[in-house]
């Protein structure tokens, strides 16, 4: 994402969106990513295709002192 500058950073190469294929067979339809689907690196698309529906695993950031001195600040506003 190099010198991206705009507010829609998995449009940049396209490559999910790209991916994302119909099949019909009979009365049944298949719309998603297929399972061996790459990005022009090699990623499986899947996994980040997986990741955009269901999300990640949690992200735990440690509290600094600053953010400690800004959550007192605003509970004792409160």
């Amino acid at each position: 994402l190099a010198g991206f500058n705009g507010t829609k950073a998995l449009l940049v190469s396209g490559a999910l969106r790209n991916s994302i294929s119909v099949v019909v067979e009979g009365d049944e339809a298949f719309i998603g990513v297929s399972r061996t689907a790459k990005s022009p690196d090699g990623e499986s698309l899947v996994d980040v295709a997986q990741l955009q529906e269901y999300g990640g695993p949690p992200v735990v950031i440690p509290m600094t002192p600053k953010m400690r001195r800004f959550l007192f600040a605003l509970l004792r506003q409160a």
